[in-house]
């Protein structure tokens, strides 16, 4: 039976209610049964929109008609809602959303293990010393994280491969744009690459707070042994995950699921 407007009118009420920022919404139906969940930047925005009037496709229409309530999550980061949104899904397997029908072919987040390692989307964890996070329940979610850690880091996402093409060749357009440290300049040390790397994988792991401390230690280390543009570039990293926060808190726009 299709729910009635009172009780459109009653979770819309109860949406309009949620702050504008990052989460997780799960919608249940009458028995409490989780029968989708979702994610968005600005929760209220998003999740408003299901119980205004208007047009909706087919599937988005019958699974509104079958809501009785929902329950919400609050997150600080988009890649924190995408990671929950993510977990949640394959913990309740809700009936509305779009599932892979072969559980080993769900896609896994790679930091590979290599001098200047990488994040990369696969469909194979294999013993290779690598480390994988996931599994994740579709390629979008596994690469929209990649694309925010790599343009929130400065990791690089071109096709050049390092140590072998330091040197060679003119920066890229990711590097002139500001959202690569530019290993390929030459001025990026091993080292300091790999302090970049160890704070994406503390964001994976969801201890964001971690990476920003463990990146102001060693923005410090580097000042007091006068590397002033290795500082200065950690500096702006640490800069660059605070933008990303206070983005996804207070200015980032609706998304559609």
């Amino acid at each position: 039976m299709p729910v009635s407007q009172a009780e459109l009118d009653r979770l819309l009420e109860k949406a309009n209610s949620l702050p504008l920022c990052p989460g997780v919404y799960i919608m249940k139906n009458k028995s409490g049964r989780v029968i989708y969940v979702g994610k968005s930047k600005k929760l209220k925005n998003r999740v408003a929109q299901y119980f205004h009037g208007g047009s909706k496709n087919i599937k988005t229409a019958k699974m509104v008609s079958a809501v009785a309530d929902f329950d919400y999550v609050l997150c600080d980061t988009e890649i924190e809602a995408l990671t929950l949104e993510n977990t949640l899904i394959k913990q309740y397997t809700p009936r509305y959303n779009i599932r892979l029908k072969d559980a080993k072919s769900y896609p896994y987040i790679k930091i590979t293990a290599e001098e200047y390692p990488r994040l990369i989307c696969t469909r194979r964890r294999i013993a290779d010393k690598a480390k994988y996070f996931g599994p994740y329940t579709g390629v979008s979610v596994a690469y929209s994280i990649i694309d925010l850690l790599n343009k929130t880091l400065g990791l690089p996402s071109c096709k050049r491969q390092f140590p072998r093409d330091i040197g060679k060749g003119r920066p890229c357009l990711y590097y002139q744009l500001g959202t690569c440290c530019g290993v390929c300049t030459g001025n990026v040390s091993v080292g300091e690459y790999a302090e970049l790397v160890k704070c994406a994988y503390d964001v994976l792991r969801g201890r964001t707070s971690t990476a920003k401390q463990k990146l102001h230690e060693t923005m410090m280390r580097y000042a007091d042994d006068e590397r002033f543009e290795a500082a200065a570039r950690v500096r702006d990293t640490i800069a660059s995950l605070d933008k990303l926060q206070q983005r996804q808190k207070v200015g980032a726009s609706p998304d559609t699921e």
